[in-house]
């Protein structure tokens, strides 16, 4: 046998054996039980796979994801005409968190948190704390007045015998005071001759408008701040 046919001989058990090894290295890798299409895999142990399971009865008992941006997705369809959404999770450059959903194609997207199955819309305003009250508070002279936190869940009792309308300045109707409830009561009895004005600061409104009158003699009535409308409603 010549030289050229010794290589040639040599070359092709190499890649017989090649093939034979390759061949059984993937042979090293089994899968356990059934598979559905689209799912993830996971390991069993060394040389088995299996199906990942499902988002209620899952396999994967640890998923890291390293990189920036927003790596995690879930969208409600592959087809990118058309609205639709994709929820993300991720970090930017500098460590932040990131948790967004947007609608694309004309979509709008908003978020809710569910607990319980019971669902809250997000943003929600969260009450503030309770602030210390002074149950009720006189006014026994002149026509104007503001109120402040220190009046929170209390009354304004206006017994002013001055012989003209009068004017209460609510607070401006902020985060902070949100839930806030605040009672103006025509104590004098005099409303119908003398309307008290009910009015806000910091542009906020008073049931919707930029001003509401008590006209009624005797009359009381509650206003509660409402942060996300930035508005006193009347109770």
């Amino acid at each position: 046998m010549g030289k050229l046919q010794q290589s040639i001989v040599v070359a092709g058990m190499l890649f017989i054996a090649g093939t034979m090894a390759a061949s059984s290295q993937s042979q090293n890798v089994r899968q356990s039980g059934a598979v559905t299409s689209g799912h993830g895999a996971s390991w069993t142990t060394n040389g088995i796979i299996q199906d990942a399971g499902t988002s209620d009865v899952g396999n994967l008992t640890t998923l890291g994801i390293t990189g920036t941006g927003t790596p995690f997705c879930i969208s409600e369809t592959k087809v990118r005409t058309g609205e639709y959404h994709k929820f993300c999770l991720g970090l930017d450059s500098d460590g932040n968190a990131d948790l967004s959903i947007n609608g694309y194609g004309g979509a709008t997207s908003e978020l809710t948190i569910t607990i319980d199955g019971v669902a809250y819309p997000f943003p929600q305003p969260i009450p503030a704390p309770p602030i210390a009250a002074t149950p009720l508070r006189n006014i026994a002279s002149g026509t104007t007045d503001t109120a402040t936190t220190s009046d929170a869940n209390g009354t304004i009792a206006w017994n002013s015998a001055s012989a003209s309308g009068k004017t209460q300045t609510l607070p401006t109707c902020a985060f902070a005071i949100n839930g806030m409830t605040v009672a103006i009561k025509d104590e004098r009895g005099t409303a119908s001759t003398y309307p008290i004005t009910i009015s806000s600061s910091g542009g906020s409104t008073v049931e919707g408008a930029t001003s509401y009158y008590i006209s009624i003699d005797g009359q009381a009535v509650s206003f509660q701040c409402n942060y996300v409308t930035n508005n006193w409603i009347a109770k």
